[in-house]
């Protein structure tokens, strides 16, 4: 199985003191935020986990140590990180140039168009990487994923294992 995680998701993997989700089950703070992290990592160790390189610059951007947060990632073999290539940027083109015969060129979105341009590479480097589940707590992302065909996950989708 390929999974893909969006910034939002990869904060919570690898950066401890990023500010949990909003449950939208519970309509509160995410609880149990670091097991349910290491039980997503366990549920996935034996399939690959995609990261989108511009998800691995944000999450860059915002730590203390870039070298650790890098060594932190490679210690999980089964997450690959994927970029923003030629197939990619003629793929989103095509998404783009579709959204906007039917909709607007932001799908919707209230977002600014650099969020959403950006938004939309994330996705589609997930798809073209082959990616059935895309997880994610961003609102906006969220759409672009289910609009190219992937199934949603959220952080407060994961089951915390009992004790």
């Amino acid at each position: 199985m390929i999974v893909a995680v969006d910034n939002s998701f990869l904060c919570l993997l690898f950066k401890p003191d990023a500010k949990p989700p909003i449950d939208r089950n519970a309509g509160a703070e995410l609880e149990q935020v670091k097991e349910r992290m290491e039980a997503f990592l366990d549920k996935y160790a034996k399939d690959t986990v995609i990261v989108p390189a511009p998800c691995l610059a944000e999450l860059l951007i915002g730590v203390p140590d870039v070298q650790k947060a890098i060594d932190a990632i490679k210690q999980y073999p089964f997450i690959k990180i994927a970029d923003f290539n030629e197939k990619c940027a003629i793929e989103l083109s095509i998404i783009i140039r579709k959204t906007m015969v039917r909709h607007n060129k932001k799908s919707g979105s209230q977002a600014s168009w650099q969020k959403v341009k950006f938004d939309n590479q994330i996705a589609t480097i997930a798809k073209l990487n082959k990616a059935t589940i895309f997880y994610t707590d961003d609102g906006d992302q969220i759409k672009f994923a289910k609009m190219l065909g992937m199934k949603v996950m959220h952080s407060w989708d994961i089951k915390v294992p009992p004790k």
